[in-house]
């Protein structure tokens, strides 16, 4: 009896931490002068555009749905407009797996070299559960100058600017 009792409360006090955790934002140590626009605040007409290695990519409204311009191409997303890429708290655009693999004692995976893979994310906030968000996110793989969108999303509670581990970048094409 007495083990069942604190296991229960080891469950409780880890309900609890947990609950704690998923209120508080993540802080990268990277610094710039680049802010990023809230997705909710993006207007209707707006464009957002970003830099990846040297390519120039674009979303942008389509009727109501995000949709993505790259190298004269464009591709419609399966989110709902406003979009934008997922990025640090300070306005970069994450991509993997540079900013995975970055550290010197790290070693890109081999299947992974020659490619990038961004996340679209659209987000509101969640009307039943304050401080939530309804976020969706989609997966771009960039290999060799040719787009490829994920067929699955993902769904998520939490509210951007998030850091969303590796697999929310590479799952989504498994």
């Amino acid at each position: 009896m007495k083990f069942m009792s604190n296991l229960l409360l080891l469950l409780l006090l880890s309900l609890s931490l947990s609950i704690i955790a998923c209120g508080q934002t993540g802080k990268n140590p990277v610094s710039s002068n680049i802010q990023a626009k809230p997705v909710n605040e993006v207007g209707k007409s707006e464009q957002i555009i970003a830099q990846i290695s040297g390519n120039t990519l674009t979303l942008q409204n389509n009727d109501g749905k995000c949709q993505l311009l790259f190298n004269k191409q464009l591709t419609d997303l399966d989110l709902n407009w406003s979009c934008d890429f997922h990025r640090f708290a300070d306005g970069k655009v994450r991509v993997f797996p540079q900013d995975f693999y970055a550290a010197k004692n790290k070693r890109t995976p081999k299947s992974y070299r020659d490619t990038q893979i961004i996340l679209v994310e659209s987000s509101e906030p969640d009307r039943a559960a304050a401080k939530q968000c309804k976020t969706e996110l989609q997966a771009i793989k960039l290999v060799k100058g040719k787009l490829t969108k994920s067929v699955v999303m993902r769904n998520l509670a939490s509210c951007p600017p998030f850091s969303w581990d590796e697999k929310n970048f590479t799952g989504l094409f498994e």
